[in-house]
Protein backbone atom coordinates (compact mmCIF):
# COMPACT_ATOMS: atom_id res chain seq x y z
CA UNK A 1 0.00 0.00 0.00
CA UNK A 2 2.82 2.40 0.89
CA UNK A 3 4.52 1.74 -2.45
CA UNK A 4 1.25 2.46 -4.26
CA UNK A 5 0.86 5.76 -2.41
CA UNK A 6 4.45 6.73 -3.26
CA UNK A 7 3.80 6.02 -6.94
CA UNK A 8 0.54 8.00 -6.95
CA UNK A 9 2.18 10.96 -5.18
CA UNK A 10 5.01 10.82 -7.74
CA UNK A 11 2.67 11.31 -10.73
CA UNK A 12 2.56 14.56 -12.61
CA UNK A 13 1.50 15.67 -16.08
CA UNK A 14 3.30 16.99 -19.13
CA UNK A 15 2.25 20.19 -20.94
CA UNK A 16 0.00 18.16 -23.25
CA UNK A 17 -1.66 16.35 -20.33
CA UNK A 18 0.16 13.01 -20.53
CA UNK A 19 0.97 11.28 -17.26
CA UNK A 20 4.62 11.27 -16.24
CA UNK A 21 6.59 11.02 -13.01
CA UNK A 22 8.62 13.44 -10.91
CA UNK A 23 11.12 10.77 -9.94
CA UNK A 24 12.19 7.25 -10.90
CA UNK A 25 11.78 6.23 -7.23
CA UNK A 26 15.12 4.46 -7.58
CA UNK A 27 17.79 5.55 -5.10
CA UNK A 28 20.53 4.45 -7.51
CA UNK A 29 19.17 6.42 -10.45
CA UNK A 30 18.31 9.45 -8.34
CA UNK A 31 21.75 9.62 -6.71
CA UNK A 32 23.31 9.19 -10.15
CA UNK A 33 21.36 12.08 -11.60
CA UNK A 34 22.17 14.23 -8.56
CA UNK A 35 25.85 13.41 -9.07
CA UNK A 36 25.59 14.51 -12.71
CA UNK A 37 23.95 17.77 -11.69
CA UNK A 38 26.69 18.36 -9.12
CA UNK A 39 29.41 17.77 -11.74
CA UNK A 40 27.65 20.10 -14.17
CA UNK A 41 27.14 22.84 -11.61
CA UNK A 42 30.36 22.62 -9.58
CA UNK A 43 32.73 21.34 -12.30
CA UNK A 44 34.26 18.80 -9.92
CA UNK A 45 33.70 15.29 -8.62
CA UNK A 46 30.74 15.04 -6.29
CA UNK A 47 31.03 14.01 -2.67
CA UNK A 48 29.91 10.43 -2.29
CA UNK A 49 27.79 9.24 0.58
CA UNK A 50 28.67 5.62 1.09
CA UNK A 51 25.05 4.69 1.76
CA UNK A 52 24.10 5.83 -1.75
CA UNK A 53 26.50 3.31 -3.28
CA UNK A 54 25.04 0.32 -1.45
CA UNK A 55 22.53 -0.26 -4.23
CA UNK A 56 25.44 -1.19 -6.54
CA UNK A 57 26.64 -3.98 -4.25
CA UNK A 58 26.11 -7.62 -4.98
CA UNK A 59 23.66 -9.07 -2.48
CA UNK A 60 26.25 -11.68 -1.47
CA UNK A 61 28.31 -9.02 0.34
CA UNK A 62 25.67 -6.52 1.39
CA UNK A 63 25.40 -7.87 4.97
CA UNK A 64 29.19 -7.81 5.38
CA UNK A 65 29.40 -4.22 4.18
CA UNK A 66 26.55 -3.09 6.41
CA UNK A 67 28.27 -4.69 9.41
CA UNK A 68 31.49 -2.87 8.56
CA UNK A 69 29.64 0.40 8.11
CA UNK A 70 27.98 0.00 11.51
CA UNK A 71 31.35 -0.85 13.06
CA UNK A 72 32.95 2.20 11.47
CA UNK A 73 30.24 4.44 12.87
CA UNK A 74 30.56 3.04 16.41
CA UNK A 75 34.31 2.61 16.87
CA UNK A 76 37.44 4.68 16.71
CA UNK A 77 38.88 5.42 13.28
CA UNK A 78 42.03 3.63 14.41
CA UNK A 79 40.30 0.41 15.43
CA UNK A 80 41.37 -2.80 13.76
CA UNK A 81 39.13 -5.71 12.93
CA UNK A 82 39.30 -9.15 11.44
CA UNK A 83 39.43 -9.72 7.71
CA UNK A 84 36.13 -10.57 6.02
CA UNK A 85 37.07 -13.32 3.51
CA UNK A 86 33.80 -13.10 1.59
CA UNK A 87 34.23 -9.35 1.12
CA UNK A 88 37.92 -9.71 0.23
CA UNK A 89 37.04 -12.22 -2.52
CA UNK A 90 34.37 -9.88 -3.85
CA UNK A 91 36.76 -6.92 -3.95
CA UNK A 92 39.48 -8.96 -5.66
CA UNK A 93 37.01 -10.20 -8.28
CA UNK A 94 35.72 -6.66 -8.93
CA UNK A 95 39.25 -5.28 -9.22
CA UNK A 96 40.08 -7.95 -11.80
CA UNK A 97 36.85 -7.25 -13.65
CA UNK A 98 37.55 -3.52 -13.85
CA UNK A 99 41.21 -4.01 -14.79
CA UNK A 100 40.05 -6.10 -17.77
CA UNK A 101 37.43 -3.51 -18.61
CA UNK A 102 40.01 -0.71 -18.50
CA UNK A 103 42.37 -2.62 -20.79
CA UNK A 104 39.66 -2.81 -23.46
CA UNK A 105 38.85 0.91 -23.44
CA UNK A 106 40.07 3.04 -26.34
CA UNK A 107 42.44 5.76 -25.26
CA UNK A 108 43.40 8.70 -27.34
CA UNK A 109 47.18 8.90 -27.36
CA UNK A 110 47.39 11.30 -30.25
CA UNK A 111 49.47 14.35 -29.42
CA UNK A 112 48.24 16.46 -32.28
CA UNK A 113 48.08 20.01 -30.98
CA UNK A 114 47.26 21.66 -34.32
CA UNK A 115 43.52 21.79 -33.76
CA UNK A 116 43.94 23.25 -30.27
CA UNK A 117 46.49 25.77 -31.55
CA UNK A 118 44.12 26.77 -34.36
CA UNK A 119 41.26 27.20 -31.88
CA UNK A 120 43.47 29.21 -29.53
CA UNK A 121 44.58 31.53 -32.32
CA UNK A 122 41.00 31.87 -33.53
CA UNK A 123 39.83 32.94 -30.06
CA UNK A 124 42.69 35.41 -29.54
Amino acid sequence: MLQYLKQEANKTFTENGATTYNSTLSDCVESGSRACEYIRDKRKSPPVRFEELLCYLDSSVEKDVLKLLELKMTTSEFSKGRAVPNLNRYIEAKLSEFEEYAKKQPFCQKNDWEELNRLFLEIC
